[in-house]
């Protein structure tokens, strides 16, 4: 079975507008909260739209402008070595029921007036035995003997070009712009490379013969589902697994039901499971009126402005008229028809709600 760890977490908190009583968000909230030292953290200034940067052990934490901070927010990012730390430091027994509890808390706060939101969050699984080879991995993509809902593989290799040394290679699921991407890596010549001129590395990685690294990331609303899953699945490995399967699987591909190729045994081995798990919830409108008026803001203004220096406003629409209805896509016609009183904010604790895959008769007794 697969034992998924946490190698990646950002999280953003806020005071929720869309409650009666928006909580406070300072310093001392968000050290207290992730129950490490501030005067372990060091100032090292503005960095990616925030004021103040602060940095331990690969954790960062991000303070805002004070003029942005009840629209931006505080940003905590863990890397995959911030992650480990945070494991070390807090020591409390199992590392799944770690962040089970931790992740949890993070959120409860959603019904404390705070808006939280897991802006990325990636699950890292590790092959020592052998099933994953990353020469069958390409070669069963080259072949198409997968099943997958990624539109897109790729691979990429890496070399010097000074030495001509092999840096590695590494087999790409999706786009990395979407809510979920997959890559498979040799994680063992990640860390030879890395620890080269460091002999007692070198010497801790000689007795490891075989280190595949399969990895997903989830964004958005993915992420938050992802999260939901960890705090309520009472076995979040074998329903991670499910998952994983759910995206992509290798298969024998002969005849012409896809439902029916056979798991190659190489990856039901490694996953440890045939079953499939979506992490689709059915009562979440992800795609709505104001959002599409926000995207035509951000995106759509600046060319209707070049366009109405050439042409009046209504030849502008004759052709928005003329053209677009007949490309309306299923959930854009659902807009249109769709009841305009659903179309409304979402306060964070309604829509960490809306995004639980775990059905509520099947959660554990972490939920908030």
């Amino acid at each position: 079975m697969l034992k998924p760890i946490i190698d990646y977490l950002s999280i953003s908190i806020k005071p929720d507008s869309k409650c009666a009583n928006p909580g406070k968000v300072d310093k001392a909230f968000i050290f207290g909260f992730l129950g490490l030292p501030d005067t372990d953290f060091f100032d090292i200034g503005p960095k990616k739209y925030y004021e103040h940067t602060y940095t331990s052990n690969h954790i960062l934490v991000y303070e805002p402008y004070e003029a942005k901070a009840l629209s931006q927010g505080w940003l905590i990012v863990m890397t995959g070595q911030g992650c480990r730390y945070f494991e070390q430091y807090k020591k409390e027994g199992e590392i799944v029921n770690l962040w089970r509890e931790w992740l949890t808390q993070v959120r409860a706060l959603s019904a404390q007036g705070y808006a939280i939101n897991i802006t990325r969050i990636d699950i890292a699984t590790d092959d020592f035995e052998g099933y994953l080879d990353m020469d069958k991995i390409a070669s069963n993509c080259n072949a198409r003997n997968f099943v997958s809902q990624f539109r897109t593989a790729y691979e990429k290799g890496y070399q010097n070009i000074l030495s001509g040394q092999d840096m590695g290679r590494t087999i790409y699921f999706g786009n990395r712009r979407s809510s979920t991407f997959c890559r498979f890596y040799d994680k063992l010549q990640e860390q030879r490379m890395k620890a080269q001129n460091d002999k007692t590395a070198l010497k801790e990685l000689e007795g490891i013969s075989h280190w595949i690294r399969m990895e997903f990331e989830f964004k958005r609303e993915q992420a938050l589902k992802l999260v939901n899953m960890i705090c309520d699945a009472d076995n979040f490995g074998e329903l991670y697994a499910g998952v994983v399967n759910a995206y992509i699987r290798f298969v024998d591909c002969k005849g012409a039901n896809v439902s029916r190729y056979k798991t190659q045994s190489w990856w039901a081995k490694f996953v440890g499971t045939l079953k499939k798990v979506k992490l689709s919830v059915s009562d979440y409108k992800p795609f709505g009126y104001k959002r599409t008026l926000r995207y035509f803001d951000r995106c759509l203004t600046t060319t209707l402005c070049v366009l109405l220096s050439r042409m009046s406003p209504e030849e502008m629409l004759d052709r928005i008229y003329s053209l677009g209805f007949g490309r309306l896509k299923s959930k854009q016609l659902a807009i249109i028809n769709e009841d305009a009183s659903r179309d409304t904010e979402l306060s964070s604790a309604t829509l960490w709600d809306l995004l639980n895959p775990v059905p509520a008769e099947e959660r554990c007794a972490y939920v908030y």
